[in-house]
C-alpha cells in the first residue's frame, strides 16, 4: 500500500509538471510588452451608399516610446503604460487615447469607442506599414530634373509616417497596399487599383544604377515609377530635411 501511494504521489507531481509545462508554452507566443505593429480591417460605405469599401487600420508602438497610427490619415505617436496620444494639429497638439493590451490584441479607445487591433506576424515594421525610419522632406535629383523639369515642375514632396507621398506631382497620394523588402535590403511598395509604385531605399543602401550618382550617397532616396511599359515615367527624389 505504501509503494503504491508513492506511485500515486510521482503521477501526481508528475502531471502537473506537465500541465505547468503546458500553460509555459502557451504564455510563450503571448505579448507581454505593447512593442509591434497591430491593425484591423474597418468597413464603411461610399458616399453613394454602394460598396463597401475595406481600410486597414494600424497603431505602430515602438520601444522608445513613439509610434504611429494610420487611419483616415497617418499621424506619429507617443505612448505611455495607459494611453497613446495622437500628434496631430489641433490648439492642443494631441489627442490621448486609453488602451489596453491582451495576448496579441490591442483594445484603443478611438473616437468612434473601443476597437481591437491583432498583432501583425514579423519583426520588420516597414513591411507591416510603418514608414516612419523615412519620414522628411524629398527633392528630386539633378539627374531627374535633367530630364523631365523642362517639359514640367518637380516639386519637393513630403513622405509621411505610413508612406503617403503628399504634394508631387502625379504621386498617388495614400499609403501603399503592399510592401515587399528586396534582397538589397530596399523596400518595393505597390498599389492595387493603380499603375504606380515606389521603392524606398534607407540610407547605406544603393541600387546599381545609381551607384555613380554622388547626390543619393549615404542619403535615403525614393524612385518612383508612374504607369506601366513604355509609358512608365521614372523620377528619382531623395531626403533633405527629416521630422
Amino acid at each position: 500500500m505504501k509503494k503504491r501511494a508513492i506511485g500515486l504521489l510521482v503521477l501526481t507531481i508528475m502531471l502537473m509538471g506537465c500541465s505547468g509545462a503546458k500553460d509555459a508554452t502557451s504564455d510563450a507566443n503571448v505579448s507581454s510588452e505593447p512593442y509591434g505593429v497591430y491593425a484591423r480591417i474597418n468597413q464603411e460605405e461610399n458616399f453613394a451608399g454602394q460598396d463597401v469599401l475595406e481600410e486597414e487600420f494600424l497603431y505602430s508602438l515602438h520601444e522608445d516610446g513613439t509610434g504611429l497610427v494610420r487611419c483616415h490619415d497617418d499621424f506619429a505617436i507617443e505612448w505611455d503604460d495607459k494611453n497613446i496620444y495622437w500628434l496631430v494639429p489641433s490648439p492642443e497638439g494631441r489627442e490621448a487615447h486609453e488602451y489596453k493590451l491582451e495576448g496579441n490584441v490591442l483594445k484603443v479607445h478611438d473616437a468612434d469607442g473601443w476597437n481591437e487591433y491583432t498583432k501583425k506576424p514579423g519583426d520588420d515594421i516597414v513591411q507591416n506599414g510603418d514608414m516612419t525610419e523615412f519620414v522628411g522632406m524629398y527633392t528630386a535629383t539633378e539627374e531627374t530634373i535633367s530630364a523631365y523639369g523642362k517639359e514640367q515642375m518637380l516639386p519637393d514632396f513630403r513622405f509621411s509616417w505610413a508612406g503617403n507621398i503628399a504634394n508631387g506631382v502625379d504621386h498617388i497620394q495614400t499609403w501603399p497596399d503592399k510592401v515587399t523588402k528586396n534582397k538589397d535590403g530596399s523596400y518595393l511598395c505597390e498599389y492595387d487599383d493603380y499603375d504606380f509604385e515606389y521603392t524606398v531605399y534607407p540610407e547605406g543602401i544603393v541600387d546599381k544604377k545609381d551607384k555613380d550618382n554622388a547626390e543619393l550617397k549615404d542619403k535615403v532616396y525614393i524612385r518612383v515609377v508612374n504607369g506601366k511599359g513604355d509609358e512608365a515615367k521614372e523620377t528619382v527624389y531623395y531626403r533633405y530635411a527629416n521630422f
